[in-house]
């Protein structure tokens, strides 16, 4: 009798915490404060030490004027599916529950540091010149980093700074970019100076 009792207490206490967890409210969409051509990524991987983060553009959700293809719940672009290199495009997609961060790091900064964005007209007219007419994913050729920041800045860069990839697959365009007096390599001839310097 007694046995029976401990079966029956423990049956009701599973039925009862899985009632629980089914009554308890989803996980809301974290909150952002993204703007349209906002470059946003996320890790891939460990926490500590992410093999390598994906990169999008953010053009948010609903109607955008110039990118008719969009879908009203779409509010990213960027190139699909890495592990499907024969699939992959040029796409529209969705934040949704990912962890996406803002990470604009190529912008001009109080210095003058930096390069210059795009307009909103150049960076609509660079999404739609990609979408579905994008080349096949490379990790040094055309990757998603290179992608993003073709659209934000007008020339394609890549670094995967903080990750396990950093350093190995490092791609820099020689392209300046729009309205820019400094091109990439004379970034890259100062930097080499000072640290020659010790600076």
């Amino acid at each position: 009798m007694g046995r029976t009792s401990g079966v029956m207490l423990r049956t009701l206490v599973i039925c009862a915490v899985f009632a629980l967890y089914l009554a308890a409210p989803t996980e809301p969409e974290p909150q952002h404060d993204f703007k349209f051509g906002d470059m946003i990524s996320v890790a891939r991987g460990a926490k500590k030490a992410p093999l390598f983060t994906h990169w999008a553009i953010f053009v948010g959700k609903g109607k955008v004027d110039g990118l008719e293809e969009k879908k009203d719940e779409e509010d990213l672009f960027h190139i699909n599916a890495a592990n499907t290199i024969t699939l992959s495009d040029c796409i529209f997609g969705k934040v949704g529950k990912t962890n996406y961060v803002k990470s604009n790091y190529l912008d001009k900064d109080e210095k003058g540091n930096g390069y210059d964005v795009q307009s909103r007209e150049n960076m609509i007219k660079k999404i739609n010149e990609l979408h579905h007419k994008c080349s096949k994913w490379s990790p040094t050729k055309h990757n998603c980093e290179q992608v993003a920041t073709s659209i934000r800045y007008g020339f394609e860069h890549s670094e995967q700074r903080g990750t396990l990839v950093e350093g190995k697959f490092r791609f820099r365009s020689e392209k300046p970019a729009n309205n820019s007096k400094r091109s990439l390599s004379d970034v890259l001839k100062e930097d080499s100076s000072l640290a020659a310097a010790g600076a």
